[in-house]
């Protein structure tokens, strides 16, 4: 999970969707991810990222961003005060 502010959200997202295509063909390790801005708080958001293993994850995170996507650096920059959870053995429910 990843949280953090972002002072415009609307270029973040825009980013991001951008980037959809290329992250499905090679990041295989990300199973899928969800981001929400806090209704509460503009420009806070959160992030759940879901992966096949942490270490595949951490892998990818130092040693690809910069030749994987080179507009990861302009994504990169619109986020600030971030902060990494690892949820270890999340718990996910739906309505019974």
């Amino acid at each position: 999970m990843i949280q953090g502010y972002s002072p415009d959200m609307e270029r973040l997202a825009a980013l991001g969707r951008a980037r959809e295509q290329t992250m499905a063909e090679q990041a295989l390790h990300i199973l899928g991810m969800t981001v929400a801005e806090h209704a509460d708080r503009r420009g806070e958001f959160t992030q759940t990222v879901y992966v096949t293993s942490q270490q595949e994850a951490r892998w990818f995170g130092r040693e690809q961003p910069v030749e994987f996507d080179p507009s990861f650096a302009e994504f990169s920059s619109l986020m600030t005060e971030v902060r990494y959870f690892d949820l270890r053995d999340p718990r996910l429910d739906s309505p019974g």
